[in-house]
């Protein structure tokens, strides 16, 4: 992994107008089921936690010490005991943020995309083992 290539990616993303726009709208639509598990939700509040929660998985596969505290916070919302996210809608996200960083980041490569997505498995599997 190369944590600071994918850290300039995401920055990258971030300075995009519109990329956590992107990411809702390809994620909302990938599945009927999805837009069920967001009814009644702030879109404002909820790009805000992506961003963080984002972070933190980054953070996490880095092998920063912090991040594990804030994504088990994150893991423990996503959990069965809370709002029951079922880890089987994982991948749908991963493949929706993949498709929105290509939409954003000018320096997106399919090398670049596989680092994205290394990174986040490592979080992704975190939050399931969590779940």
């Amino acid at each position: 992994m190369d944590y600071d290539r994918v850290s300039e990616s995401y920055a990258r993303c971030c300075a995009s107008s519109g990329f956590f726009d992107t990411f809702y709208d390809k994620f909302l639509a990938a599945s009927d089921e999805i837009p069920l598990l967001f009814a009644n939700t702030d879109f404002v509040k909820q790009k805000e936690m992506l961003e963080h929660s984002i972070t933190y998985m980054l953070a996490y596969a880095a092998g920063r010490k912090y991040a594990a505290e804030g994504l088990a916070r994150i893991a423990e919302l996503h959990s069965r005991r809370d709002r029951d996210i079922d880890p089987k809608f994982y991948p749908l996200w991963l493949d929706c943020l993949c498709e929105a960083i290509k939409a954003h980041d000018a320096e997106w490569s399919l090398e670049l995309e596989e680092e994205w997505r290394q990174d986040m498995r490592k979080g992704i599997e975190f939050m399931i083992a969590r779940y």
